[in-house]
């Protein structure tokens, strides 16, 4: 049995961002977790904003879903760069329907806040099949 190795304090800033945004719905945490401003590169383009305007973005887009569980496949730091790979659990509330996402994404951590975020997501995708 491996032992456990301690979370590096950006890796607990990323586990908390995910905790307080999808399970907990804090969006009044965020400023306390992002600098100002935030950048968020995603698919859609780059987005630059101040905490409270990223929480008011977040807080509509997620309205339809509830995260019930985020589970982390991996979580690295090194060098003041964050890299996570996870599947965020849940329903669409809308519909009643479970749910996953998984994001792959990177972190550049200022300090103690995360300053800007790269990431991908896709509905559906179970990065464990095949594994024994």
């Amino acid at each position: 049995m491996t032992p456990d190795i301690a979370a590096t304090p950006g890796e607990d800033l990323v586990r908390r961002l995910w905790q307080h945004l999808w399970i907990e719905r804090d969006f009044e945490s965020l400023a306390g977790l992002l600098t100002d401003p935030y950048v968020r590169h995603n698919r859609d383009g780059t987005l630059s904003s101040t905490p409270t305007e990223y929480a008011a973005r977040v807080c509509s887009v997620v309205a339809p879903i509830r995260g019930t569980r985020v589970e982390f496949d991996q979580l690295s730091e090194i060098d003041g760069r964050v890299w996570a790979r996870l599947t965020l659990h849940g329903v669409y509330l809308d519909v009643g329907s479970t749910m996953s996402i998984t994001w792959l994404s990177e972190y550049r951590i200022v300090g103690d806040q995360i300053a800007e975020t790269w990431s991908m997501h896709q509905t559906d995708l179970d990065w464990n099949s095949g594994e024994s």
